[in-house]
């Protein structure tokens, strides 16, 4: 065992595994990071996204009130479509 500790491949193969535990690492860290950015921007999305769907119901409100009021040939049950 001794002998194969100081051979050319024990070496090499030592080092290896200090080069992938490195990688390992600082892909672990990045990991992270992305995880806390894509918290961040999710906490940012859903104000957004409560915002569109208000934005959509009063754009739908508004077009179902000018067909009823305004647009003789439109039949109210169509005022959604």
């Amino acid at each position: 065992m001794g002998k194969l500790k100081e051979s050319n491949l024990a070496v090499g193969v030592e080092e290896t595994l200090d080069e992938q535990r490195s990688q390992m690492h600082v892909l672990m860290n990045y990991s992270k990071s992305l995880k806390a950015q894509n918290e961040q921007l999710v906490e940012r999305q859903e104000p957004l996204r409560n915002l569109v769907q208000k934005l959509n119901l009063q754009n739908k409100v508004l077009v179902r009130y000018i067909r009823v009021n305004h647009d003789s040939k439109s039949m109210p049950e169509n005022a959604f479509l």
